[in-house]
């Protein structure tokens, strides 16, 4: 296992046992093109092994090595168990397995059986990131879903490279889009402009590697200066302290047991900092509380991810092993977060910087989002999560995040934490002191002026009284406004779950075609090879001056050659008669009954028989083996004593 060092720094791995780069290559639904362009670029010397990994159905054999061999000039081989992997070398997955890799050698281990998703490629990705390091490399092809997100970001912890197809190259772009949302893909190309970049790393060319050439890319071709940063669970393990032991308990305190605690997680990418949250409400809450959490993002690829809610072994690494135990479920390798925990959360799609916000918040968490703003955003959008939260509430960001001095917000607790001030009450008018000694006309004008202020002072009144009664309903009717806005986009995230799931299916019928053609391709192989073998046999027997007639396990005509068809009268029409029923020129009444004997007792037969012109032939019998060493009819040999004595 890999061991726990600064999270800056990222975890280290052994030393490798192959002192040369791996790439391990995922793909699912449109992987076989995708496949052939990238190797067909590839050099065949570059000093590096590829592990391909598709998508696969297990019920059926795999031809993805054939037919992937003639567009590249490396061995193209299947894995096998505890093969050692050499540079120069492609492999490729065999259903029904699936890989990992471990002291320099591919390991087969049985395919998953659950209920959940397959995903052979980050289980790969995984252990290529432990076992590699800084000399593993991972790359995510088409395919619909996420799988290969996980294990990119496990070789970026790693600190190798990684590499995703280009969307609108790829037949399908969930797999490659969910992968550059997570924020864990160093370059997106086309298949073509991946394999440039990975014969570049090659150490016998002494290449420039990805870090040091970072920023000669188009900018359309990199996405490192907008991609969401890699999220991790509990990020700041301080900052949760204080979550846990301040302010959680303080919501509670204020809030009567029937309602319920609100959350929101702004910006949350791939779900992290929202699960962390809801696991640290369940941890305080008592039995039955009302919990929601809303976590929300711009992009549905990172949003897909947080759904799935599985997480690499890593993750050990941030979350403690008691909460391992009681939040997430160990399946294969991988942790996914328990289901009590993801009933609490809710993901939708929300863009902070144009959306209106959510309302009635008793909390708000997100990380790495205002350091990535302009200062006029910045304020705008410190406005709409004051909005947001309730008198009581809270705001969590990153320790080191701005906070300007808006008057909105006050520090609490330190590590990031803030309370929601309320804004500052406008001054009422004060009337001026009366003078001691005054003029009777003064005094009339004071007491008018007097009078005048007081009934000023009430209309004020008044219109504050209606102003504040317009603000309440103004309010109610932004309230009902929010809350239908809100149930909108929980709606429009039911809706988006079943697009996923038609998505999901739709990589499922692509990737059963993937296997048709591949079939159908190995198909039309044999039947070549089976055409040249059946050429091969008709010539052998065509060039043999040997009288020679193979029939079927009922005796029918299955094969003879041209010296049987003089000499036994026969026409190529006669394959498939019965051999009782024909008129040869053999004095041979019994031949039927000597061949059915020699079919049923499996014992071959040696005897004379002439011909009506009184020419002897040794004739000889015997059972026709098929390849499996089975009876399938007999083969009846005619040979000519006297060319056989004149020889």
């Amino acid at each position: 296992m890999a061991k726990s060092v600064p999270r800056a720094r990222g975890p280290r791995s052994a030393a490798p046992h192959n002192p040369f780069p791996i790439v391990g290559i995922g793909a699912s639904a449109g992987g076989l093109d995708a496949f052939r362009r990238l190797l067909a670029a590839l050099p065949s010397d570059t000093g590096t092994a590829y592990v391909l990994v598709q998508h696969l159905d297990p019920r059926h054999g795999s031809i993805l090595a054939h037919l992937l061999s003639p567009t590249t000039g490396m061995p193209v081989a299947e894995a096998t168990d505890d093969m050692r992997v050499e540079p120069d070398h492609v492999y490729v997955i065999p259903p029904p397995h699936d890989v990992t890799i471990t002291d320099g050698k591919l390991k087969l281990v049985p395919r998953a059986k659950r209920g959940g998703s397959h995903m052979p490629i980050d289980l790969f990705l995984r252990a290529l990131a432990g076992a590699q390091g800084s000399l593993a490399v991972g790359v995510v092809l088409s395919g619909a879903g996420s799988d290969g997100t996980l294990g990119l970001k496990a070789i970026k912890a790693f600190g190798g490279t990684t590499f995703a197809q280009e969307p609108t190259s790829a037949g399908f772009d969930g797999m490659p889009g969910s992968a550059i949302a997570a924020g864990c893909v160093d370059k997106v190309l086309p298949p073509e402009g991946i394999a440039r970049e990975l014969s570049r790393r090659t150490h016998r060319a002494g290449g420039p590697s990805i870090e040091d050439e970072a920023g000669s890319e188009q900018p359309a071709a990199v996405h490192e200066d907008h991609r969401t940063p890699v999220a991790s669970f509990f990020p700041d393990p301080k900052a949760f302290s204080v979550l846990s032991g301040k302010v959680l308990p303080r919501l509670f305190a204020q809030k009567a047991p029937d309602m319920p605690v609100r959350v929101w997680v702004p910006g949350c990418a791939t779900g992290e900092l929202a699960y962390s949250i809801a696991i640290c409400l369940l941890e305080q809450a008592d039995v039955g509380r009302n919990l929601e959490v809303f976590a929300t993002d711009q992009s549905d690829a990172a949003l897909r991810t947080a759904r799935a809610a599985t997480n690499p072994d890593t993750i050990v690494q941030d979350v403690s092993p008691e909460r391992l135990r009681r939040f997430f479920i160990r399946l294969d390798g991988q942790y996914k977060v328990d289901k009590t925990v993801r009933d609490v959360c809710v993901f939708a799609r929300h863009d902070l910087t144009r959306d209106p916000p959510f309302s009635r918040m008793d909390l708000i968490g997100c990380r790495n989002l205002l350091v990535r703003l302009q200062p006029d955003a910045r304020q705008d959008v410190l406005a709409k999560l004051h909005y947001s939260l309730q008198p009581h509430g809270f705001l969590m960001i990153g320790a080191s995040e701005p906070m300007e001095a808006t008057g909105r917000f006050a520090s609490r607790y330190g590590q990031g934490i803030y309370a929601r001030l309320a804004p500052p009450a406008k001054p009422r008018y004060r009337a001026r002191p009366r003078a001691r000694v005054e003029s009777p006309a003064r005094s009339a004008a004071r007491d008018e002026k007097d009078r005048r202020i007081a009934q000023l002072e009430r209309e004020l009144d008044d219109s504050r009284l209606h102003l504040h009664s317009l603000l309440q309903e103004y309010d109610s009717a932004d309230e009902e406004l929010r809350t239908a806005n809100e149930e909108a986009l929980v709606a429009n995230d039911e809706l988006r779950n079943i697009n996923e799931e038609l998505e999901t299916a739709k990589e499922h019928v692509q990737s059963v075609n993937e296997e048709l053609e591949m079939l159908n391709e190995e198909l039309q192989d044999r039947n070549r090879r089976l055409g040249s073998a059946a050429d091969d046999l008709m010539n052998l027997l065509d060039s043999l001056n040997t009288p020679i007639v193979m029939v079927e396990a009922d005796l029918g005509l299955r094969r003879f050659t041209p010296s049987a068809e003089r000499l036994l009268n026969l026409i190529p029409s006669d394959v498939g008669r019965p051999l009782g029923d024909l008129r040869t020129n053999l004095e041979a009444p019994d031949l039927a009954k000597t061949v059915r004997g020699v079919i049923d007792s499996l014992v071959s037969v040696d005897r004379v028989v002439k011909d009506r012109e009184g020419r002897a032939y040794l004739l000889r019998v015997r059972p026709y083996l098929t390849r499996e060493r089975k009876i399938d009819g007999a083969v009846i040999i005619l040979t000519d004593l006297a060319a056989l004595k004149a020889s």
